[in-house]
C-alpha cells in the first residue's frame, strides 16, 4: 500500500523519467545504492595497479634499491656515519623486501659496521 501510494506520487515525463521539482522529498524518492565497480575510477586504478605489479616485479628495479643501499652504506665510512649508515640500513631491509636479498644484506651489514666502528673503535683512536 505504501509503495502504491509513492508510485502515484511521484511525476513522470514521457519517456518515464522522474521529473525533478522543489515540493518533491528526494531524499525519500531516491534512496538507491550505486556500484563503485562501475566508475572509471575502478578502471583507472586496475591498469595503475597492473603498473605498479610490473614495476614492483622488474628486476631491476629490485636491485636499484640494493645498490642503493649499499651506496649508502659505503659513503657512511667518509661522511655523517650514522646518517647514511642509518638510510643504508633502512634501505637494505627494502631491498630484501623487494627480493633482491644479497644487494640488501650486504647494505644491512656495511651499514652496521660502519655504525659500530664509528661508535666504539674511532673514539679509542
Amino acid at each position: 500500500m505504501e509503495n502504491q501510494r509513492l508510485n502515484d506520487q511521484r511525476q513522470r515525463d514521457r519517456k518515464g523519467h522522474p521529473v525533478l521539482d522543489d515540493d518533491r522529498n528526494l531524499d525519500r524518492d531516491f534512496r538507491e545504492e550505486t556500484a563503485t565497480e562501475i566508475t572509471d575510477d575502478d578502471v583507472i586504478r586496475k591498469g595503475r595497479d597492473r603498473d605498479r605489479d610490473r614495476d614492483r616485479n622488474d628486476p631491476d628495479v629490485q636491485s636499484v634499491y640494493g645498490w642503493i643501499a649499499v651506496a649508502l652504506s659505503v659513503i657512511s665510512f667518509f661522511f655523517i656515519p650514522l646518517l647514511f649508515a642509518g638510510a643504508g640500513i633502512i634501505l637494505g631491509f627494502v631491498a630484501r623486501n623487494r627480493e633482491a636479498a644479497i644487494l640488501g644484506n650486504t647494505a644491512i651489514i656495511i651499514g652496521v659496521l660502519s655504525i659500530l666502528i664509528r661508535l666504539f673503535i674511532l673514539p679509542l683512536i
